[in-house]
């Protein structure tokens, strides 16, 4: 595999003006002039740089007609971040020649985790939305490796992928790396930037550790972007509880609430379409997109009526629970009551049968035969026995566990009873 990533790497060049501008901006001794003079020896570059900058992406009142106004404007952290995705796309451009997988898919899922990505960024303080696109757009970087070094395995691959069984996954089992950890390795081999190859390693990572003091990493955006994605190569089409629930963490871990992340998916459609027109990338005419959307939108309806179904049966079963509480509430008051005169009708009789063993030790009464003695044994032998009953069934664990119900009529059962025993006397 290293092999084949040094091959990948060799054949795959940094452009050379690329990388005396990584190490320009990176000099201490960099200005925007010396920047915009490295940009302007590249043509292509330089016009695909005022373009993005002019583009409906940016929203700018005012035109920017040169390199020098456009560093000045967006900074020198966008425009480094912007050159590097107009390089990226240019290295990826032979590559998605090949046919193996649907590119103009594979351009649109990562142009998708770009844009939410850069939004995201844009509500964190500290982040540079610029930044987080270029990681979104470069997220995927280790497909492309795949395609190219293991063209005819990668098909079988993406062919045994399955909710089940997620693309990553059937990676690591037939190449023992998945496209995540090769794409990172390639970036560290490209000395790019080390926020982008964290971002292009971590973007499948489940352990996400907590972010503590507001510090949110670049890496953490782009793996919640992707998992707000809806469609793409290595995103399985089930939207279980653990994927919302992760998903949801990791917002409230940032500090985007669901009504800042629903207006940034809104947003989503038109800023891709913005995005892939100034970075040249084909992902699609407009009716293409718009069939693609309502698909995803008729998913959303189905799983919308399914979690309607599922919560009715919820409710259904909460309904039932609450029934089965209240009634186990009920016969513990009964109970209650029940053991109330009980041990008061059992603690008369043993009083009684006090009395005549008393009587008896006296002489009081005559028992030649015995029958008195032995009466009085068997009752207060049976007296105990009660209590025990008695005593077993208020340690009973499912009255231990519920709630007193004061509003319960089984209270009434009380004053009902000494009501009756007042008739009888």
């Amino acid at each position: 595999m290293q092999e084949k990533i040094s091959k990948f790497v060799k054949v795959n060049t940094i452009p050379n003006i690329l990388s005396l501008l990584l190490v320009e901006i990176d000099s201490d001794k960099s200005t925007i002039a010396s920047i915009a003079k490295i940009i302007s020896k590249d043509i292509s570059l330089m016009a695909r740089l005022l373009r993005m900058a002019n583009s409906p992406f940016y929203r700018r009142s005012k035109e920017i007609s040169t390199i020098d106004n456009a560093i000045t404007v967006l900074g020198i952290k966008a425009v480094k971040a912007l050159s590097l995705s107009v390089s990226m796309l240019d290295i990826a451009g032979g590559i998605s020649k090949s046919g193996l997988i649907d590119f103009k898919e594979f351009w649109l899922h990562n142009l998708e985790v770009a844009v939410i990505s850069r939004q995201l960024a844009g509500k964190i303080k500290g982040c540079q939305p610029e930044e987080a696109f270029t990681c979104g757009l470069m997220h995927d970087l280790g497909i492309l490796f795949f395609v190219q070094e293991f063209p005819e395995k990668y098909v079988k691959v993406l062919q045994a992928t399955t909710p089940d069984k997620p693309l990553e996954e059937n990676e690591s089992e037939i190449f023992g790396m998945n496209h995540a950890e090769v794409g990172g390795r390639i970036a560290e081999a490209w000395k790019l930037p080390k926020v982008i190859s964290q971002s292009i390693s971590n973007h499948h990572n489940d352990n996400l550790s907590e972010i503590e003091n507001g510090q949110v990493d670049v890496w953490q955006i782009v793996n919640l972007g992707h998992r707000f994605c809806r469609q793409g190569v290595d995103i399985g089409n089930d939207l279980s509880n653990e994927r919302v629930e992760q998903r949801h963490q990791l917002s409230r871990a940032m500090g985007i609430d669901t009504e800042s992340a629903c207006k940034i998916l809104a947003e989503v459609p038109n800023q891709v379409l913005d995005a892939a027109a100034f970075l040249d990338v084909e992902i699609g005419d407009l009716m293409h997109l718009l069939k693609k959307a309502n698909a995803q939108l008729g998913n959303l309806y189905e799983e919308y009526e399914i979690s309607i179904i599922e919560n009715q049966k919820l409710q259904n079963k909460i309904i039932e629970q609450e029934k089965h509480r209240v009634a186990l509430e009920a016969l513990r008051t009964t109970l209650a009551t029940f053991s109330h005169y009980v041990n008061n009708a059992t603690a008369a009789i043993i009083g009684r049968a006090q009395i005549l063993d008393l009587y008896l030790a006296q002489g009081k009464l005559d028992d030649p035969e015995g029958r008195i003695s032995h009466s009085v044994k068997i009752i207060s032998e049976s007296v105990d026995t009660i209590c025990a009953v008695l005593d077993e069934l208020k340690e009973f664990p499912v009255f231990k566990t519920t709630t007193y119900h004061g509003a319960s009529k089984i209270l009434d059962i009380d004053n009902e009873i000494k009501e009756r025993l007042g008739r009888l006397t």
